[in-house]
This record gives C-alpha cells, sequence and structure tokens, in this order.
C-alpha cells in the first residue's frame, strides 16, 4: 500500500503545513483583485455599448480596448470593437478582429459584418459565402435583428449583381423582421428611386412612418423630399427638405446647405424667385462649397481651362505675317465657323430644354430635378446632336463641298468603324468596372439602368453628333495647328458637351480622333460610336451588374 501524504524525507512536518498556509492566503488575496478585474472590464463594456448606441464611436472604441487590457478573450468586447472601427473607417484592423471571432464561431454577426466589408470591396463571391454561413449560424440560433441584418447585405450584393427587383425583395424582409428601423425603409426607398419609382419611394418612407409611428430623422425627411420633387410633387418636396433641414441642427453643415440648395431649386421650379434667393443665399454661408465643384465637375471646369490654353499658346506659336495663297475649288472652313456652329447649337439646346421642363414636366429647373434631369439631359443631347450635324452640313455646302463626300467619306469604312466601336465598348466597360467611382469614374452621360423613349433617342442621335466633332471640328483645327493638337481639341469639345464622365469621354474622343484621321470619314467615327452606346445599353439589358449604375 502506498502511504498519501506523506512529507518527504528530510523535510519537517511544520514546513510543509506553512507552506501549504501561505498558498492559502495569496489565493484568498488574489480573490479581490481577480472579482475586480472582471466588474471593471464589464463595466467598460457597458459603457463602450452604451456610447456605441449613442453614436460616439471614438469614445466607444477606447472604452472597449480598455475592456479588452482588462480580458483579451471576451468575444462581445471584440466584436463591439470590430463594428467601431468599421464605422470610424479602419477597415484593416476590423477585418483581422471578425476573422478572429469567425475562428471561434462566435456566431453570425461577424460573418454579415465581414460579408458588408467584402461587397464594399467588390469581392461578391466571397460575400455570398459569408452570407451563407451567418445564414446556418442563424438556423440554430435565431436572431431576428441579426436576420434583418442579413437580409440588408443580401439586398446589398443583390443591388450590386445588378439585380434590383431581388435586392428590393430583401430590404423588404428586412424591414418586416425589424419594422422600428428606419435605414431598411431608406434602403428600399433609394431603390425604388434608382428604378424610377419615386411615388413608391415615397410611399415606402410614409409606410415607415405609418408602422412606426415617428416622423423619422433628417435622412428620412430629404430622401421623401427627393423622391417628391422626382414626382413632381414640388410643395410636399419642399417641407420635407424644410423639417430635413430644422433636424440636423447645425450638426452637419454640408448636409444642411445641400438641404437648402434642393429647397432653392424646388422653389425657383416653382417660379418663386424670391423665396428662392433667400434660401440659396442662405445655403452659400453653410457647408464646403469646394466640394460643389469637386470630382467631375472639377475635371470639367479644369478641361475647359485646358482648351483655352491650348488654344491661347498654339496661337501664340503662329506667325502673325502670312501672305494669303491663291486657293483654286472649295475653301477650308474655319476655326471661328466651328465655334459658329457649336455656340448656335448649344443655344438651341437649352432653350429646348427650358421649353421641355416649363411645358412637358412643369418645372423651370428640371434639370436639377431626381429622375426629370435625366430626360432634360436626353432632350439637350438630341437637339445639339442634331443642329450641330445640319449646322456642319451647311457650312461645308457653304465653303463648296460635296457635304456627304466631305463628311461622310465612303461607305467601306462602315465595318471597321464598328470594329473600332467595339473596342473602344471594351474600354468604357472596363473603365466603369474596375475604375473607383468618383473623381475618375463618375457616371455614364445617360442614365442606363431605367430607359425610356427619349433616352433610346439620345443613344440613336447622339453619334451623328461626330459629323461634327470629328469630320466638321478636326479638319478645322489640323489645318490651323497639327494632327495631335487636333484630335485633342476636338475630344475635348466632345467631352464638355456630354458633361459626364469627363475623363473617360476625352480618353474616348481621343480614340475616335485617331480613327477619323486614319480612316477620313465620318461613317467610321459615326458607326463606332452608335455601337459604343448601343452596346452600353445592351450590355446593361443583358448584364446589368456589368456597368456600375449611376449614383
Amino acid at each position: 500500500m502506498f502511504e498519501l501524504h506523506k512529507p518527504l524525507r528530510g523535510t519537517p512536518l511544520w514546513a510543509g503545513r506553512a507552506r501549504a498556509a501561505l498558498l492559502l492566503v495569496l489565493l484568498v488575496a488574489l480573490l479581490p483583485f481577480t472579482f475586480a478585474q472582471a466588474f471593471d472590464s464589464g463595466r467598460l463594456l457597458e459603457q463602450c455599448l452604451r456610447l456605441e448606441a449613442g453614436g460616439d464611436f471614438e469614445s466607444a472604441r477606447q472604452s472597449c480596448l480598455n475592456a479588452l487590457e482588462l480580458e483579451p478573450g471576451n468575444n462581445t468586447t471584440v466584436l463591439a470593437l470590430a463594428r467601431l472601427e468599421l464605422q470610424l473607417g479602419l477597415t484593416g484592423s476590423a477585418e483581422n478582429r471578425l476573422l478572429q471571432l469567425r475562428g471561434r464561431g462566435a456566431g453570425a454577426e461577424p460573418q454579415i459584418l465581414l460579408a458588408g466589408i467584402a461587397i464594399d470591396r467588390n469581392d461578391l463571391a466571397r460575400a455570398s459565402g459569408y452570407l451563407d454561413d451567418a445564414e446556418r449560424e442563424l438556423a440554430a440560433a435565431p436572431d431576428a435583428a441579426l436576420a434583418a441584418r442579413l437580409s440588408e447585405q443580401r439586398g446589398r450584393l443583390s443591388e450590386r449583381r445588378g439585380e434590383l427587383q431581388d435586392a428590393l425583395g430583401h430590404y423588404r424582409r428586412a424591414a418586416a423582421s425589424e419594422p422600428l428601423e428606419a435605414g431598411y425603409y431608406l434602403a428600399g426607398a433609394r431603390l425604388l428611386l434608382q428604378l424610377g419609382l419615386p411615388e413608391a419611394a415615397a410611399e415606402e418612407l410614409q409606410q415607415y412612418r405609418t408602422v412606426s409611428g415617428q416622423r423619422g430623422d433628417a435622412a428620412l425627411h430629404a430622401l421623401r423630399g427627393q423622391a417628391l420633387w422626382a414626382a413632381g410633387e414640388l410643395r410636399a418636396a419642399a417641407a420635407e427638405y424644410e423639417a430635413a433641414y430644422v433636424l440636423r441642427a447645425g450638426r452637419d453643415a454640408e448636409a444642411q446647405a445641400q438641404d437648402l440648395r434642393n429647397l432653392a431649386a424646388i422653389y425657383y421650379g416653382l417660379g418663386e424667385i424670391r423665396d428662392g434667393n433667400a434660401v440659396l443665399s442662405d445655403s452659400l454661408g453653410r457647408g464646403n462649397l469646394v466640394q460643389l465643384f469637386a470630382g467631375n465637375a472639377l475635371l470639367w471646369l479644369l478641361l475647359l481651362v485646358a482648351l483655352a490654353a491650348v488654344h491661347l499658346v498654339n496661337e501664340s506659336r503662329i506667325p502673325q505675317h502670312r501672305s494669303a495663297q491663291p486657293v483654286d475649288g472649295p475653301l477650308q472652313w474655319s476655326i471661328g465657323k466651328v465655334y459658329s456652329v457649336l455656340f448656335t447649337a448649344l443655344l438651341v439646346a437649352v432653350l429646348a430644354v427650358a421649353l421641355w421642363s416649363a411645358l412637358a414636366a412643369g418645372n423651370y429647373l428640371a434639370f436639377l430635378t431626381p429622375l426629370q434631369a435625366d430626360a432634360t439631359k436626353a432632350v439637350f443631347l438630341i437637339s445639339f446632336s442634331i443642329v450641330a450635324a445640319a449646322g456642319s452640313i451647311i457650312s461645308v455646302r457653304r465653303h463648296g463641298w460635296n457635304a456627304a463626300e466631305r463628311l461622310l467619306g465612303e461607305g467601306g469604312q462602315i465595318v471597321p468603324g464598328v470594329l473600332w466601336g467595339l473596342l473602344l465598348l471594351v474600354i468604357a466597360v472596363v473603365w466603369q468596372r474596375f475604375v473607383p467611382a468618383g473623381l475618375l469614374n463618375p457616371a455614364w452621360h445617360l442614365e442606363l439602368s431605367r430607359l425610356s423613349g427619349l433616352t433610346v433617342a439620345a443613344l440613336v442621335v447622339l453619334p451623328f453628333s461626330e459629323l461634327y466633332f470629328r469630320a466638321f471640328a478636326l479638319p478645322a483645327f489640323e489645318k490651323r495647328y497639327s494632327g495631335n493638337m487636333a484630335v485633342f481639341l476636338a475630344a475635348a469639345l466632345y467631352a464638355l458637351v456630354l458633361g459626364t464622365p469627363v475623363l473617360l469621354s476625352l480618353v474616348i474622343g481621343v480614340l475616335l480622333g485617331l480613327g477619323f484621321l486614319r480612316s477620313s470619314s465620318g461613317l467610321y467615327v459615326i458607326s463606332a460610336q452608335l455601337v459604343l452606346q448601343l452596346g452600353m445599353v445592351l450590355l446593361q439589358i443583358v448584364s446589368p451588374g456589368l456597368v456600375p449604375p449611376a449614383g
């Protein structure tokens, strides 16, 4: 038999008992410290969650970091910290924390947040995998709030894929799961606006008010104002924007300035000039006015300056005294004639937009109105293209040329033009697909996700403006300057008239100019432009997610 608790040989019995007693005393002494540490960690976590709910994300993050130092393995703290870092734009750190939680099997929320990050990066396959994992987690442990967030992320995923009806269904399921969460109704309303259904968008937001019994925050008022504005209900829209402005209460100066600018446009659209002036004057004192000229507008202004600078520099290099050479036969038209046709076409197009706005839209500033702005842009492009092409033909005839031969060229250039247009189409799709949206990649010049009769007519008529931009303007520039300068100047005019996307339009204009120099055929560039425009429409119909929607 073994002897239990037998002291080691040579060790007195009292010494072993003393060591055991000392160890017991140390354990008893450390217990209060351990409990205090756990208590402090829990209190800091509670403070973190309270600050997060109040929107003070920076202070909440600091509380969570302090709690994590005291209790490093707390999944709830790590998850809250990841949420806060996402709010603060610290995506890399948040993603690392969420991946750790995913490895620990911390439930559905980390998967949902990781899916949101993947959608922002356009990694749609990975996002779908995360959402599938989250759905399996929720099947094992149901949670209505997380189910609603899962539906919201599925809506975002479908929206990125161009599956807009599916996205709307997901947003509405999210709202049904959490009917008091305004964000799900906002997502659905924005999508309905994108689909060209402003009345339905306004009703979507009104449904939130009916279910919740609340009017909603400033964002809801502003979006409903936008929907009513697009639907032509200007008075009701003005009331919503006024409420949004009051609710912001100085917390977001730029958003307040945007509300006031929209309100001013509505008043002007109603013909109430005095009220519009007052509101616009107030908006100028709020927000950052530089943002009005950021992005595509800034590029447009820079291109306009560059156009003027190229003309001035090249004119300064031309000798002032040159003997006139007698010319037999037809004469080359001048740069002055090019700009004369341009300004005439622009003036007629602006008048056409004004008439359409007053008579068809009942809104004097329809070109600033959501949804209606796209229709006015189509009216502008149709009018400009027709007048510019007609003006080019008339000028060429007056200078003694056969307009068909001089501007159109040989019919055999149509097939090469189609091939050149396919190249332009590939460039446009790659640009819009892979260049991040913003300064370098704003929306296409017409909204392709909601085609109307005016939009289709504009896309068909626009290629005939190539008779002006390439067949008429480019030879005059080339005669005065050089081939490269001529190509740039014609491309710059083309990009300025289209308005957006400026940089991509400039690239396309340069390629069309090079094609014209090689072929000397208007049919070549008309067919290339037609393939580009109708190709974009076809791709939008066949594969809606291939080309990102405007806005």
